[in-house]
């Protein structure tokens, strides 16, 4: 597998690729795609054009590697930082570039030689395929720099579980931590951490690019991982994010259109967010929070590998069985941009041949792994709890000819707070919507929490401490009456640049988080529940209004996945 020409003339490279897909064709044999590892060239070839070996790769939790499997995945993410052909290069960059491009101020590459435009392929159907083709290119990059520090090449992309911790582990990988804290290559330090000297490429007057960040750090860097921090992101995916109550809500949805933009608000908007959320704390996580740098990040990659197995997961079940039929019915729905010139189902740019199809990688190559030469272990994928939850005990009644099932008491009705059709124009860049909870009756139970009679006074009126643009995540989680948090993923607006996929086809978005739990807590009569919210910038790293944020005030829902009682949003 290869990058399109034009995403490589574009970066000052080439190569050959398909024709564009013709939907009227039968679909191609059914073979597991593979490589001839006899083909004539392959000896003159670059490192990361050699064919890779037939045997399909299994994705393992990088919580359960091997120490030995774990040193091979790290040197061969070594191996693709390492610069080709002058700074700016290395496989990894050029990699990383797709996601964001390098037109955004925000990436600080704006002035680079060669400029990349942007693949945005959110708030679409094909978020999850185009994204699995995504992980597909790297993982394949990655299995030839194994070849390349004379392996086999029978690696597969780690994923990060984020929906729990192991035991006497840490939240994060080993493999995640070991990235973040490089220090040096070739025996010389870098500043930038895995990020080194020349990882980025020139300007277009010949300099070095290496943005820093006001405090006079760089901007591209990483930083060793700590049990503080490690304990602090645990509590912002969980608790506070619910990342595994919008995992499990996603894969109990009926319709997979509106399943895979769920996904893509929550969990994975929200884990971007959360770890973007750690860079006041964490110097180099706020670039996991914004959409034009997260893929620089060695966190993207294992993220969003557990993105594809939460969408290979949904792909089991009942519903997801007809995802395929589904999203060749709705081929015509959206627009064609930049990541799926030809329509959802067509060709997806910039990525080269399925040597299956010998076309280019498309929407209709994306539902079935085995053909894409990767699986994940067996029983690891996640399951829906309503086909996993427990059975009522049995207990013998007198005169009853054996056990009888005795439900237990009802809980709570779900609950969610929802952020509905956000304008992305008027957010600027990503946002954690911090979410909370007032008794509009100030006369029962202590009154607004005891906090807002108290404090402000007003028992029907709700205001954010004076000082806000100053207030840390944990502060404005410890402010009280917080229920939980919700993600706004986007791409900045205030730029001259903009998304066409955006402006076109995905206008508006929808956050949510569930806070059925916190509600019950607060001990808060449903009908007397008031939501508030603030907002807080990934990039600025500051808090503000919502009506600083361009995001509407938002609403208590009874259903637990808010888009599945939202319409498509129209082409």
């Amino acid at each position: 597998m290869s990058l399109s020409p034009a995403f490589l003339t574009s970066m000052g490279n080439a190569c050959s690729h398909g024709a564009p897909l013709d939907d009227t064709k039968p679909l191609p044999s059914t073979d597991p795609a593979v490589e001839d590892p006899d083909d004539d060239g392959a000896a003159v070839r670059p490192w990361y054009q050699r064919p890779l070996p037939l045997t399909p790769v299994t994705r393992k939790s990088a919580h359960e590697l091997t120490a030995a499997e774990e040193d091979r995945i790290l040197a061969a993410w070594l191996r693709m930082m390492r610069n080709e052909d002058g700074p700016g290069t290395s496989r990894y960059f050029r990699l990383a570039l797709i996601h964001g491009g390098s037109s955004w101020p925000s990436t600080h590459l704006a002035a680079m030689q060669n400029p990349v435009p942007s693949y945005c392929t959110h708030g679409v159907e094909c978020f999850p395929n185009w994204h699995r083709i995504y992980m597909l290119e790297f993982e394949q990059t990655l299995r030839r720099a194994d070849l390349e520090n004379g392996g086999d090449g029978n690696i597969g992309l780690p994923y990060w579980d984020w929906t729990r911790q192991p035991e006497g582990g840490p939240f994060l990988p080993s493999l995640a931590q070991r990235l973040m804290a490089t220090n040096e290559y070739d025996g010389v330090p870098s500043e930038g951490g895995l990020f080194h000297a020349t990882f980025l490429p020139l300007d277009q007057q010949g300099n070095q690019l290496a943005p820093r960040e006001e405090d006079g750090t760089l901007f591209y860097k990483t930083n060793p991982w700590n049990s503080r921090v490690d304990a602090e992101l645990r509590t912002y995916c969980l608790e506070w994010f619910g990342v595994g109550e919008s995992l499990q809500a996603y894969l109990e949805m009926s319709d997979p259109r509106r399943a895979a933009l769920a996904l893509d608000a929550a969990p994975h908007g929200s884990v971007h967010v959360a770890v973007g959320s750690l860079g006041r704390r964490e110097r180099g996580t706020e670039m996991v929070g914004q959409v034009p740098t997260a893929g620089f990040h060695p966190l993207f990659w294992l993220h969003h590998c557990n993105v594809d197995r939460a969408y290979e997961s949904f792909l089991q079940t009942p519903a997801g069985r007809g995802a395929e039929a589904a999203f060749y019915a709705n081929r015509f729905l959206d627009g064609r941009e930049a990541g799926f010139p030809d329509g959802q189902w067509g060709r997806y740019e910039p990525f080269g041949v399925n040597p299956r199809t010998r076309e280019q990688y498309a929407g209709r190559d994306t539902f079935d792994i085995a053909l894409l030469g990767y699986s994940y272990p067996p029983g690891g994928l996640y399951t829906p709890a309503s086909l996993q939850a427990p059975r009522p005990r049995g207990v013998l009644l007198p005169g009853s000819p054996g056990p009888v099932e005795l439900a237990g008491p009802p809980g709570p009705v779900p609950a969610s707070a929802v952020f509905r059709d956000v304008v992305k124009l008027k957010v600027d860049g990503s946002k954690a919507l911090f979410v909370y909870a007032s008794d509009a009756d100030a006369s029962g139970g202590g009154g607004l929490l005891g906090w807002v009679a108290g404090s402000l006074g007003s028992p029907r009126e709700w205001r954010p401490p004076k000082s806000l643009a100053d207030q840390a995540p944990e502060a404005l989680q410890a402010l009280p009456g917080f229920v939980g948090a919700a993600s706004l993923f986007c791409l900045p607006t205030a730029d001259v640049v903009k998304c066409d996929n955006c402006l076109r086809n995905a206008p508006t978005t929808t956050a949510s988080v569930d806070i059925t739990r916190a509600l019950a807590a607060l001990r808060i009569p449903r009908e007397r529940v008031r939501l508030h919210a603030v907002a807080y910038d990934i990039a600025t790293k500051t808090a503000m209004t919502l009506e600083a944020a361009g995001v509407p005030q938002p609403i208590l829902s009874d259903c637990s996945s808010h888009v599945a009682e939202e319409e498509p949003t129209p082409s």
